[in-house]
């Protein structure tokens, strides 16, 4: 029809598709999407999947974009004075009020079955309390005993940190979940509080391109 649209008018349809697997459809609504509206895109030349790596526009909370599902003992920001790259990180404050199963920050991301890709985040963490610390995980988004990869578990305080990981998709992946992860502490002085920062996100296929893996 040639009218203006926004992205949040067409988010709850390609929810709905990722709803019902259709993941074809909702990538290709979210691919027009963003070509007709104003919603920033990812740099030209970036072969990475995730959207919106490093954080430097607002979080859409929906499609394939990040989100953020509030939980009580962590409160989300965006930091432009402390960061990796670029002019923006996303800043994770918890408060220590809590033993947080957290796995509130994260994005659908799609892929081919049956190839390799490897992941890579930056984290920088201060006082995060408790022997169960910050990581990512990744999985199949409907099947996630297909494919679960973790990355290091990180506690304390560290600077600025590359965190990675390799995977193979298996036969029947097309979706990923990348999430920030806390496991619950078995331990006694159980609760979560200190600072993470999350910046320069990425899942790229090896070697710059999907190499196939053979049946």
């Amino acid at each position: 029809l040639k009218q203006t649209a926004k992205m949040v008018q067409v988010v709850p349809l390609i929810n709905e598709l990722i709803d019902q697997e259709r993941v074809e459809d909702a990538l290709g609504v979210w691919q027009q999407a963003l070509g007709v509206t104003s919603w920033p895109q990812n740099e030209g030349g970036n072969s990475s999947l995730v959207f919106n790596g490093g954080f430097e526009n607002d979080l859409l909370n929906g499609a394939f974009d990040w989100r953020e599902d509030t939980i009580s003992g962590a409160a989300f920001s965006s930091d432009s004075d402390v960061v990796h790259a670029g002019g923006r990180a996303l800043r994770i404050t918890f408060d220590g009020s809590s033993n947080l199963d957290f796995q509130n920050l994260w994005q659908f991301s799609p892929v081919e079955p049956r190839h390799r890709y490897h992941f890579a985040a930056y984290l920088r963490l201060e006082g995060i309390s408790t022997d169960s610390g910050i990581r990512f995980v990744i999985y199949d988004a409907f099947r996630p005993a297909a494919l679960q990869i973790l990355s290091p578990d990180l506690v304390g305080s560290h600077p600025w940190s590359l965190v990675e990981a390799d995977l193979v998709t298996g036969p029947e992946t097309h979706l990923l979940i990348i999430a920030l992860r806390r496991v619950p502490s078995w331990k006694f002085d159980n609760k979560l509080r200190g600072t993470v920062w999350v910046d320069d996100v990425s899942l790229v296929p090896v070697a710059g391109g999907p190499k196939e893996i053979p049946r």
